[in-house]
């Protein structure tokens, strides 16, 4: 048995992990767009750029804790 094998094994268990958040955050990403275009359409396409790109700041610090 490799010496590496426990550290390969927790090395593997990480990656799975990060790979969840990823699916997660990708998952978050796509429901903030949705939301954008909704509040685009409702506000007559008036929605700046610079909101989107702090939505996108929130959504970052936030972690998607609303998703």
């Amino acid at each position: 048995m490799d010496s590496r094998t426990p550290e390969i094994a927790g090395l593997r268990q990480q990656v799975a992990e990060l790979k969840e958040e990823v699916a997660s955050l990708r998952a978050c990403l796509e429901a903030l767009k949705e939301e954008t275009r909704i509040l685009r359409r409702q506000q007559g396409n008036t929605l700046s750029q610079d909101t989107h790109h702090q939505a996108i700041r929130d959504l970052r610090t936030e972690r998607c804790a609303t998703c």
